[in-house]
């Protein structure tokens, strides 16, 4: 892919995409497929661009995809900090959380919580307390 259409710099000339798809096993038919760069701005990246145009730039990189109890997709991206909550079908984003975001969904995709960590704070320690609702 080129990066023409997002960057100026006429330096760059190559990108390493992150591709998610779910196949067949069976026909080998691709039954849904989901592009990085088609849902999140390159400008999301937290590693920079190479010195070099003849080295491709790994701006999302994948660790994981993981199918949420939803239905719907959790991809984690390393150059991003961030895992997306993506819809299985439709390929949107529904949610997103990570350094330097703490955020959680409901089952639906509803954000519940959102907060951001103060300047300089790069880590945190979450607790799952007992929670009962009340009746």
């Amino acid at each position: 892919m080129t990066l023409a259409r997002r960057f100026a710099d006429a330096e760059i000339k190559r990108v390493v995409d992150g591709l998610v798809q779910e196949i067949d096993i069976r026909t080998g038919r691709v039954l849904f497929q989901w592009d990085s760069a088609a849902h999140v701005p390159y400008a999301d990246s937290y590693v920079p661009r190479p010195s070099s145009p003849s080295t491709p730039w790994d701006w999302f990189h994948i660790n994981a995809v993981h199918l949420d109890t939803d239905g719907n997709l959790l991809v984690d991206s390393r150059n991003t900090w961030t895992t997306f909550k993506v819809n299985r079908h439709t390929g949107q984003i529904i949610g997103w959380g990570g350094l330097p975001y703490i955020s959680e969904f409901s089952p639906s995709g509803k954000l519940l919580f959102n907060a951001k960590l103060p300047a300089g704070v790069s880590t945190y320690r979450a607790y799952l307390l007992p929670w009962h609702p009340a009746s």
